[in-house]
């Protein structure tokens, strides 16, 4: 290599290293940021967390610090506020901006956020009535039929000689935010104007209906409503939470954002001692008045089971925010869902926001998902908190030696495209790395890869007796747990396609179930244990063939 060679690849490769961590502190400092701007509305903790909670805060987060930095702030303010100490209460930045964008189906989020197809999309539930929708500048009636500007203005002003108000809804959005009403009397110049006034958002325009009394003697100016929260895993809805939202003194709405106060409610429907505003404010009943302890709101159990039944529907997401609301004939009626709810709305009364998975889900997400893409002189690589995977090599030599660890961690795997043809006559494979793509090289070159044998004398537990079954639209494998591996790693592929990771498990979990298939298509499915210990995969079961049945 030339001398302006070498100063050019140095120059390139310092590059690269400052750009790695920019772009991977830029994409924290978002998660940063929400964190801050959510912590900017509280009030002061009225109790400090001791010593020992601060250590058991930090000996719980410190296993992601490789990941997220985590302040404690979080954890104070929630405990202070439910009276629950707990380590793992999740601050808003992490969960609003990493957690639920990982956690769920991105792709289905914006559309089935939408309000506008609330109703497409649960077709036979009870909703709050759409009247018109505009979509794109284009409108439509309640049943979605193309209509004209005109049409439009003019069903809105017939609606308004039997309603006394219709709610304005921009959409996609949350928290209550440019919600605007038209009302009895309006002239259709009014209305228009505010139509308009959305400029580009998406709008629906919806009745406004009245709640049940037991609902509405909180609050009456505003359609008090419950918030709540499903999780769906393993073919079942958990309920995280159900809340009792109400809007503040004189306000039409209810959103916690929007000034209004929450309660807890149980299972049986009563209202909780104490509640909260926004700001961390607490209530032994609402401003005007209304005492919430003790009081019981109508129908929460139907409640309760129509938003387990809703979020069957929508299996691409695991984790949801339902707004329902009873209505006069004690019905319960779905306001709408949000992928992404506040997560102070329950945590400040000390629930978890995975319940008793959120363990498992932090470990999930913020351990094994989790990567910084980072950068040396020598490799392009993903560092894992306890391994890395290589991505790209930038030695010129004729004999290249892959490194068994970089920053103290072992190199478990090299991903395609990982080499260039050209000066490389031969690659030197470690046998402690495992997991190696089938095309590491680039080029039409030849080059000798030489996989030396894994000297340590270890050995991984495979998953034992690994059977297969097809169910009405799912498959599902079961094995038998190894001894002392980390997770199970499970992949599938179709006849004539690539072998694809599409699911890790946690040690004590035996079973895998596939939601993602197509009747009648035959889907090959492989397991192998992995050990964070090592680094290490044990060696393929598989593959098991299964037929979806429908």
């Amino acid at each position: 290599m030339q001398i302006e060679d070498w100063i050019k690849f140095v120059a390139e490769r310092i590059s690269a290293i400052n750009s790695s961590e920019k772009n991977y502190w830029k994409i924290m400092q978002k998660v940063y940021n929400v964190d801050r701007y959510w912590e900017s509305f509280r009030k002061e903790c009225d109790t400090k967390l001791t010593i020992e909670q601060k250590k058991q805060v930090e000996d719980f987060w410190g296993r992601y610090s490789f990941a997220y930095k985590n302040s404690g702030k979080a954890q104070e303010y929630f405990s202070s506020l439910s009276g629950r100490f707990n380590p793992m209460y999740i601050p808003d930045g992490l969960m609003a901006y990493y957690l639920f964008r990982y956690y769920d189906s991105p792709e289905y989020h914006t559309a089935f956020h939408d309000k506008n197809y609330r109703e497409e999309i649960f077709k036979g539930y009870l909703c709050t009535p759409a009247i018109v929708h505009r979509v794109k500048k284009y409108f439509y009636n309640a049943s979605f039929v193309p209509i004209t500007y005109d049409d439009a203005i003019s069903i809105l002003f017939s609606a308004l000689k039997k309603e006394e108000k219709l709610i304005v809804k921009p959409t996609p959005g949350g928290g209550g935010n440019k919600i605007t009403f038209i009302r009895s009397g309006d002239s259709k110049q009014k209305i228009s104007d505010i139509i308009d006034s959305f400029e580009k958002d998406d709008v629906v325009i919806e009745k406004v209906i009245r709640a049940h009394n037991s609902y509405e003697i909180a609050n009456p100016s505003s359609l008090n409503s419950l918030r709540i929260i499903t999780h769906f895993t393993d073919k079942k809805v958990d309920i995280i939470a159900v809340i009792f939202r109400m809007g503040a003194v004189g306000n039409e709405v209810d959103n916690f954002t929007q000034g209004g106060v929450i309660c807890r409610v149980d299972e049986e429907g009563r209202c909780s001692k104490f509640g909260f505003d926004h700001h961390g404010n607490k209530y032994d009943k609402h401003p005007n008045g209304f005492e919430f302890q003790g009081h019981k709101l109508y129908a929460v159990d139907e409640a309760i089971a129509l938003a387990r039944e809703l979020h069957f529907r929508i299996p691409q997401f695991r984790q949801m925010s339902w707004d329902i609301a009873i209505d006069q004939n004690g019905k319960p009626c779905l306001i709408e869902m949000n992928p992404r709810g506040e997560c102070d709305l329950y945590q400040i009364f000390g629930i978890l926001p995975f319940g008793d998975k959120t363990k498992e889900v932090l470990d999930d997400y913020l351990l094994t998902m989790f990567y910084k893409r980072k950068s040396c002189f020598a490799w392009d690589y993903k560092e894992y908190h306890d391994h890395i995977i290589l991505t790209k090599c930038f030695l010129a030599k004729k004999n290249v030696y892959v490194p068994k660890e970089i920053n103290g961690k072992d190199v478990t795997g090299i991903e395609a495209g990982c080499f260039e043809s050209g000066k490389i006559k031969k690659i030197i494979i470690p046998g402690n790395i495992k997991d190696i793509a089938s095309n590491i090289i680039n080029g039409e070159h030849s080059i000798e890869v030489e996989r030396l044998t894994d000297n340590r004398g270890i050995t991984i537990p495979k998953p034992l007796n690994v059977t297969g079954k097809a169910g009405e639209r799912w498959n599902q494998i079961k094995w038998t747990a190894a001894s002392g591996v980390t997770n199970y790693r499970i992949y599938r592929m179709k006849k004539g396609g690539e072998r694809k990771f599409i699911k890790q498990v946690g040690e004590t979990v035996t079973f895998f179930t596939d939601y993602s298939v197509i009747v009648g298509d035959t889907y090959y499915y492989y397991i192998r244990s992995f050990d964070s210990k090592y680094g290490m995969h044990s060696d393929w079961v598989g593959p098991i063939a299964i037929c979806t049945r429908g």
